[in-house]
């Protein structure tokens, strides 16, 4: 027996590209791991089996659904007409 996966991820689209805010994903079992990211503190907090963890942002930051769409939202780059 499969059931059933879920996976969301919610954020905003900013001028630097797009930037997560909460990001979750469920399997069979009850299975449930959560991440939320906090861009004024730089840090990201995931939460699995009832405990949590918050880890400093190096950079920017994705997660693993909002990275297959990130690539889409990069500001173009300035190009050199001369």
């Amino acid at each position: 027996m499969f059931g059933v996966l879920k996976r969301t991820s919610r954020g905003h689209i900013t001028p630097q590209g797009l930037r997560p805010d909460e990001f979750r994903d469920e399997r069979p079992g009850g299975w449930a791991v959560s991440a939320k990211f906090d861009w004024d503190a730089r840090s990201v907090t995931q939460e699995r089996k009832g405990k949590s963890e918050t880890l400093q942002m190096q950079g920017t930051a994705q997660d693993p659904l909002s990275l297959a769409y990130s690539f889409a939202f990069v500001p173009p780059k300035a190009r050199n007409t001369t």
